[in-house]
C-alpha cells in the first residue's frame, strides 16, 4: 500500500479547494458586478471535526461560503421638459434620460446619440403612438 502525505485542501479528492474556488469566483464576479457597493468580501472555510471515541473514527465536514457585497440603487438622473407635437402643436411633458453624450453627439463608431425620451402620464401612449408613426 503507497502512502502519501497530503494537504487538507485535498482532502475528499479536493472538495474543499473546489468550493473554495467556486465561492472565489462569486465573490469576484460580486466585485465587478457595478450595482454593488465597495465593502469587503469574505471567504469563509470552517471545518467542523465529530469524534467518536468508541470506534475511534473522525468525522470531517467541510464548510465553504462567502459573503458578498449588497446590491445597492444605482439611480439616474432626468430632465423633465416639454415636447411639441408638430402635427397638433400640442405641449407634452417628458422625461429625458441625461446621458454622458450631448444629444447629437457622433461617438467613436460614428454613431449619432439620441437619448431615450421617457413620457409620463394619462397620455403617454397616445403620444408614443404619434411620435413613432414618424
Amino acid at each position: 500500500m503507497r502512502k502519501v502525505k497530503k494537504n487538507i485542501l485535498e482532502m475528499n479528492d479536493g472538495e474543499i479547494f473546489e468550493k473554495a474556488e467556486y465561492e472565489h469566483n462569486k465573490i469576484m464576479a460580486n466585485i465587478n458586478d457595478p450595482s454593488t457597493d465597495d465593502k469587503p468580501r469574505e471567504l469563509i472555510v470552517k471545518i467542523k471535526y465529530v469524534p467518536n471515541r468508541a470506534q475511534k473514527k473522525v468525522d470531517i465536514i467541510p464548510f465553504v461560503s462567502s459573503k458578498l457585497g449588497k446590491i445597492v440603487p444605482i439611480g439616474k438622473t432626468m430632465s423633465i421638459t416639454q415636447m411639441i407635437l408638430q402635427d397638433t402643436g400640442e405641449k407634452v411633458d417628458v422625461l429625458q434620460e441625461i446621458t454622458g453624450e450631448a444629444d447629437g453627439q457622433i461617438n467613436i463608431m460614428g454613431d449619432i446619440t439620441e437619448p431615450e425620451v421617457v413620457l409620463y402620464g394619462m397620455d403617454a401612449d397616445r403620444v408614443l403612438a404619434k411620435l413613432n408613426d414618424k
